[in-house]
């Protein structure tokens, strides 16, 4: 068995899957995925926190999720160019969007996504130790919650329950 990988582009030609439209979309499901994963693991485990996914799952979360709402709001958006640093997304984009300006207003947001930023690669490869509590789960839930929300309303694409339940009118 071998692992391949292939660009979608060269997968299927002419698709459109460079547009800043699909990418945006690609990424809000990619991170949707990461989200139910960190939950599940937070939800179900009886074996301790697993420091090593955590943190740097609940930062490639919230990455993903930030990358595809700064596609929506400009088309030629290098999603490497901010490499894994959101803290420097949300500055470079915060005049042109609002969330990412509510988000950077707040400094517990932004304690939350420059801690993420330091675990991603250190703790990932065993380099550092971290702690978390409570309150910055919770405050993880509600930034990827905001995200969400707003990438439902740029794309018109249902993430949540309540995007389907509001669809649905129950």
């Amino acid at each position: 068995m071998a692992v391949k990988v292939i660009k979608l582009e060269a997968a299927y030609p002419g698709s459109h899957y460079q547009s800043p439209h699909s990418r945006a979309c690609m990424l809000a499901h990619a991170g949707v995925d990461y989200l139910r994963a960190v939950t599940f693991v937070v939800e179900n485990t009886d074996q301790g926190p697993m420091t090593s996914f955590l943190l740097p799952s609940m930062h490639q979360t919230l990455e993903l999720l930030m990358k595809a709402v700064a596609f929506k709001a400009d088309p030629a958006f290098d999603p490497k160019k901010h490499s894994h640093r959101l803290a420097n997304l949300l500055r470079h984009y915060a005049g042109r969007v609002p969330i990412f300006a509510s988000m950077l207003s707040r400094s517990d947001t932004v304690t939350l996504l420059e801690g993420l930023e330091k675990g991603y690669l250190g703790v990932r490869y065993g380099e550092c130790v971290w702690s978390c509590d409570g309150e910055d789960w919770r405050l993880f839930l509600r930034l990827a919650e905001e995200l969400l929300d707003e990438l439902h309303i740029l794309t018109q694409l249902k993430f949540l329950a309540k995007h389907f339940e509001a669809a649905t009118g129950k």
